[in-house]
C-alpha cells in the first residue's frame, strides 16, 4: 500500500539506467531487443517521472537529472538498438 503524507518531499530524481541488446540493425529477426532497449532506456525515465510527479511538483527547487551515454553521438557496430 501507498501512502503519503504532508512532510514527504523529494529534492532530486536521477534517472541513470540503462541497458544494451547487441545486434546488427539488418540481422534483427523482430524487434524484441529494440523494445526491451526502449522501455528501459526511455519509457523507465518517463515512468519515474510520473510516478513522482506529485512529489516533485510539491518540493521547491527540485530536480530531475536525466543522465545518457555519449553512444547516442557516437554509434559503434552491433548497437544498434542501444545508438
Amino acid at each position: 500500500e501507498k501512502t503519503q503524507d504532508d512532510s514527504s518531499f523529494l529534492y532530486a530524481l536521477v534517472n541513470n539506467a540503462g541497458i544494451i541488446v547487441p545486434g546488427h540493425f539488418v540481422l534483427f529477426d523482430d524487434l524484441d531487443g529494440f523494445q526491451r532497449v526502449l522501455d528501459v532506456n526511455f519509457l523507465g525515465q518517463v515512468r519515474m517521472v510520473h510516478a513522482l510527479l506529485p512529489l516533485l511538483l510539491k518540493t521547491k527547487g527540485t530536480r530531475i537529472i536525466n543522465t545518457s551515454s555519449t553512444m547516442g553521438v557516437t554509434a559503434m557496430p552491433g548497437t544498434a538498438s542501444y545508438s
